[in-house]
């Protein structure tokens, strides 16, 4: 992904220019039709995703919980380890266009970038209230 749309990401927009660069090899760009499902519950997770246009809505045990547009992010439990499962379904409302980090990829960050891990964490702490999901 260009380095230039990551800054207008809220996940990537406080790195430095030189650490988008960084991270930019890293981050897939993935266009998806409305209705697709994105993530589902109980499925293990490896990805985290950011989205960059369009709509999703999220559902826990089929009860909708909450409808995402761009600038927000889901997945963000991939991060933790490769273990954990997702805690919720998410399914495209509209067409989209998203950002998509492997968590395989976040721990390489984590060990030749730690900062990045860091800044990238932490935005994800503020957003989650430290309760990662999805």
């Amino acid at each position: 992904m260009d380095e230039r749309r990551l800054q207008h990401l809220p996940l990537f927009s406080k790195l430095s220019k030189r650490e988008r660069k960084r991270v930019a090899p890293l981050v897939d760009e993935v266009e998806v039709d409305a209705g697709r499902t994105l993530v589902t519950e109980g499925e293990l997770a490896h990805e985290l995703f950011v989205i960059e246009e369009g709509t999703a809505s999220v559902r826990r045990e089929g009860a909708a919980v909450a409808d995402l547009g761009p600038g927000d992010f889901f997945g963000e439990i991939a991060l933790l380890d490769d273990k954990h499962r997702r805690t919720s379904t998410v399914v495209a409302t509209s067409p989209m266009r998203l950002a998509v980090v492997q968590g395989h990829d976040v721990r390489v960050l984590e060990r030749e970038l730690p900062d990045v891990a860091r800044q990238i964490r932490a935005a994800i702490e503020a957003r989650t209230g430290g309760a990662a999901a999805s």
